[in-house]
């Protein structure tokens, strides 16, 4: 192919792409026909050439920079083939540094852990040596009686580990001659024969009131473990349980004279128990531990009811309290039945005609009556002694049954008292507890006559003290004393008030120097309801005020409420009716006294509305 026919052909592949103009191949060329198609086409392709010739001379005009960037590229060149082989020579060398690097570490760790099991190897070593010593230091205290120097050298062989201390090592060269028991055994059986020595020390000690060697072994039994901690709490616990002053009324005199009050000796008792949980609680929780008293206020309480039980049955055997309530159960209160009655048939009852004026009444009615028709005597005494019958009968004294009350109260009273002292010491309300906390001294008093010691913040009490706290209120005497509340008090307390209210009713008077006029039942009754109430309230049992306190408004509503209801009622039939005096004969000055009565019956009535 000649240049001369090449061109055309590139032309027509450069203008190929062109959308405006058509495109010529050689085909299209060779089909040409007409000499204006031809001047067309040539047109065209010289147009075309003139577009390529420009562009060619851009290209060539850029060379130069093309040319710069080449001379520079090959100036780079040998440069970074010199960073290529040094980066190889590096990546060499680097690969066999870390090859040794790796042998030399594989060589390190082998050589730590040689270490480390020589290092643990020592440590056994030494370990079993400590526990010889100690074990060789342990029987020569114990020889010499040296108490002090024993607990420490068991407290260094409890430092070791129980698992080390039960491996087949230890067991092989530790025993000795003296000590030929595996270590674990050997030191149990030390603390056993430590802890039984203590215990004779200090019971004996206790027992002649030796406050320096009472205190030397109370510090020494926490030393040797938690069994010999218990054992050794077990122990003061028996001794405080010595530190109680029993009164001398506790069993009876001898003399004849009658015994104390039940409630003084109740009081003495629970005051020296709370004394001595205050005074030592500080004491037994910096060696015991946190919440230690708990244990020996169970002992305390186990105590108290040895005491207090034995002496509460004596106390219901010498009052007879049973027959004095089959007594006051058999009590009918005639007096205020009959007082209703007197009610239903006369239609109020006013101080002019109550029980106790109504007898004296009758009785002026019937000299009256014997003086204006002549009637025989006889017939006047039969007319007093069938008027009104008699009011009186046999019961209790109701003082003697105040004061069994008011023991009954007091009792529970004093026990509520040591109960909440118990909950606000031992409860879980007192967790959390003043953090300003004085430093504790670093000698304790003894535990004979301790001083106070401040309370330190103790944590959330383990599973068996919460138990224990559960069980400070569930003692022998707590359940007698509820007994006794439900069985004796409740019912002789409703008696004292109804009998109370009966006498009310049948002493009441008029006070007249006053207005408005008052009945004397009213103040009567409610000073006894007010009496009865507090001493209720003072029993500090729940269930107890809560059957008192209805059991006392129901007593109120009937014997009280009912009877002024009843006055009321009768008010609009007194003041309508006249008054019959005798045989039917009536009196203008008797119709005044009568509406008078009536009355003053209104303004009795009227605080009595209030109150219900």
């Amino acid at each position: 192919m000649n240049p001369t026919e090449a061109k055309p052909a590139t032309t027509t592949t450069a203008i190929a792409t062109n959308e405006h103009h058509p495109v010529y191949s050689r085909e299209h060329l060779a089909g040409l026909d007409s000499h204006l198609e031809l001047i067309s086409a040539l047109t065209h392709l010289e147009s075309v050439e003139c577009q390529v010739d420009q562009s060619l001379s851009k290209l060539l005009s850029s060379s130069d920079r093309i040319d710069s960037a080449l001379n520079t590229i090959g100036e780079i060149e040998p440069i970074v083939q010199d960073l290529s082989e040094d980066a190889a020579a590096l990546h060499e060398v680097v690969i066999e540094r870390a090859e040794v690097a790796e042998r030399l570490s594989s060589k390190v760790r082998v050589l730590d852990l040689e270490q480390s099991r020589v290092k643990d190897c020592i440590d056994r070593v030494q370990s079993a040596a400590e526990l010889k010593d100690a074990f060789n230091q342990l029987f020569q205290a114990i020889e010499y009686a040296d108490w002090e120097a024993a607990t420490r050298h068991v407290q260094r062989a409890n430092a070791i580990d129980r698992a080390f201390l039960t491996s087949q090592f230890v067991e092989a060269v530790v025993p000795t001659a003296n000590i030929p028991e595996p270590p674990a055994i050997a030191l149990e059986n030390l603390i056993i024969q430590l802890t039984e020595t203590f215990l004779k020390s200090f019971n004996a000690a206790a027992q002649v009131k030796d406050e320096a060697a009472t205190t030397r072994f109370f510090k020494l039994f926490p030393l040797l473990g938690p069994s010999a901690s218990e054992s050794g709490l077990s122990a003061y616990s028996d001794f405080v349980r010595t530190l109680i002053s029993v009164p001398s009324s506790i069993t009876r005199p001898t003399d004849g004279a009658k015994p104390a009050s039940i409630v003084i000796q109740l009081t003495s008792i629970v005051e020296q128990l709370a004394l001595i949980i205050d005074q030592h609680q500080g004491v037994v929780d910096k060696y015991y531990g946190p919440r230690s008293m708990v244990t020996v206020a169970l002992k305390l309480n186990k105590e108290l009811d040895r005491l207090m039980v034995r002496l509460l049955s004596a106390w219901e055997t010498d009052q007879q309290l049973n027959r004095k309530l089959l007594s006051v159960q058999r009590y009918s209160f005639a007096t205020q039945n009959q007082l209703l009655a007197a009610i239903n048939n006369y239609g109020s009852v006013n101080p002019l005609n109550s029980p106790a004026a109504l007898h004296s009444s009758l009785r002026s009615l019937a000299g009256n009556v014997q003086r204006t028709y002549n009637l025989p005597q006889s017939s006047v005494s039969s007319l007093n002694s069938t008027a009104v019958v008699s009011h009186e009968e046999d019961t209790e004294d109701p003082r003697e049954i105040d004061f069994l009350i008011a023991e009954l109260a007091g009792m529970s009273s004093r026990w509520q008292t040591y109960r909440r002292f118990l909950c606000g010491r031992f409860g879980e309300f007192n967790l959390n507890e003043t953090q300003n906390i004085l430093e504790r001294p670093d000698e304790p008093q003894s535990p004979i006559s301790p001083s106070t010691v401040p309370k330190e913040q103790h944590a959330s009490p383990p599973a068996h003290i919460s138990k224990q706290f559960e069980q400070l209120g569930q003692t022998e005497l707590s359940q007698k004393l509820n007994e006794n509340l439900e069985r004796f008090y409740l019912p002789l307390e409703a008696w004292y008030l109804r009998i109370n209210i009966e006498k009310a009713h049948s002493a009441d008077e008029m006070d007249l120097s006053g207005s408005p006029y008052l009945s004397s039942a009213l103040d009567d009754t409610f000073y006894m309801a007010k009496k009865v109430i507090l001493r209720l309230m003072s029993v500090g049992n729940v269930k107890c005020v809560r059957a008192g306190l209805l059991k006392i408004e129901e007593t109120i509503q009937r014997d009280f409420g009912e009877v002024m209801k009843k006055r009321l009622e009768g008010v609009s039939a007194n003041l309508s009716a006249g008054t019959t005096v005798g045989f039917g004969i009536k009196t203008s000055e008797e119709k005044e006294k009568r509406e008078k009565s009536v009355r003053n019956s209104c303004v009795v009535g009227y605080p009595l509305s209030i109150c219900f």
